[in-house]
């Protein structure tokens, strides 16, 4: 990606963070169709912890096997320890957020276009802010990805309110 942070950002946002965010909440949305019963914006948010979990331990093992298994360099070591620790905690965030907010889109008669965008969105902005800031500058990447779990914290601790704003 470019040097120029916005630009990766961007790039980072269409190559990466609506792509991969739409196809783990295509996962969510498969749960929310089959669901007999109501689940609650917590369940999903476990649910989409678990879906970003398995996504982010996938995409690492893939890198590990294919991609950093071809660089000769200490730095090989270091991308595969954090693709296999760091990054599926993270995409297990964004997931979260999303599934959370998915709820809320699913039951909500009001503002559900506004909350699927928000489920894509937010996820995925915050994709592309960790990918499009880590090489760069990546105390700049920390704080993006300590704003993701900081967010994901917030709407668990607001569940009640948001339930109520969006009913």
């Amino acid at each position: 990606m470019s040097p120029n942070v916005f630009s990766s950002i961007l790039g980072w946002l269409l190559l990466a963070g609506i792509v991969e965010e739409i196809i783990k909440a295509l996962v969510l949305l498969v749960i929310l169709k089959m669901s007999k019963e109501r689940l609650s914006p917590e369940t999903m948010l476990f649910y989409g912890l678990m879906s970003g979990l398995g996504f982010g331990i996938y995409e690492g093992v893939t890198y590990q096997m294919g991609q950093n298994n071809s660089l000769e360099t200490p730095l090989a070591y270091i991308l595969n320890v954090m693709r296999l620790t760091s990054l599926p905690f993270l995409h297990a965030v964004w997931s979260g957020i999303c599934g959370y907010l998915l709820a809320f889109a699913w039951y909500s008669s009001k503002h559900s276009r506004g909350l699927y965008v928000a489920a894509i969105g937010i996820p995925a902005l915050l994709h592309a802010f960790h990918n499009g800031t880590s090489l760069i500058i990546p105390p700049l990447g920390l704080l993006v990805d300590f704003i993701a779990v900081v967010a994901l914290l917030v709407y668990r601790s607001r569940a009640k309110e948001l339930e109520r704003a969006t009913s």
